[in-house]
């Protein structure tokens, strides 16, 4: 009976020790297509507040593409005030970054990149995640 009992409390315990706690999920990576164009897309942490937003960006012939613009936005799903962009700057490797606290909650996130070319042509990568509450 004392076993028991002792497991309880532990158990008791390590669930008390989690709450309250925003659980990170690492880093997460995802790939979004359009016309041809393949868009990597980095999150690190990838965690519920601030993270930096690393996007590669490919054209048809698998080649690093750097010009033009790129931004993210973010929504979820019926929450109107989760809604944000950010434009992200290019870099001198051939990607595309930004940080920002624009993942402010846990739950399911619709994030899009649209990228503009310099002769304004856009396209519009599409991605989900379901970040840890």
């Amino acid at each position: 009976m004392k076993r028991g009992v002792w497991v309880l409390f532990f158990c008791l315990l390590l669930l008390a020790a989690g709450c309250g706690k925003t659980e990170s999920q690492g880093p997460i990576s995802l790939i979004g297509t359009s016309d041809g164009y393949s868009a990597a897309l980095a999150i690190a942490p990838g965690s519920v507040g601030p993270n930096t937003f690393t996007v590669t960006l490919k054209d048809q012939q698998h080649q690093t593409v750097t010009g033009g613009r790129a931004t993210l936005y973010f929504a979820m799903a019926g929450m109107e005030h989760g809604k944000s962009e950010l434009a992200l700057a290019s870099q001198p490797d051939g990607t595309w970054k930004g940080e920002g606290p624009h993942l402010m909650m846990g739950g399911k996130w619709q994030l899009r990149l649209v990228w503009a070319d310099e002769q304004g042509k856009s396209r519009s990568f599409a991605y989900e995640i379901d970040l840890a509450q």
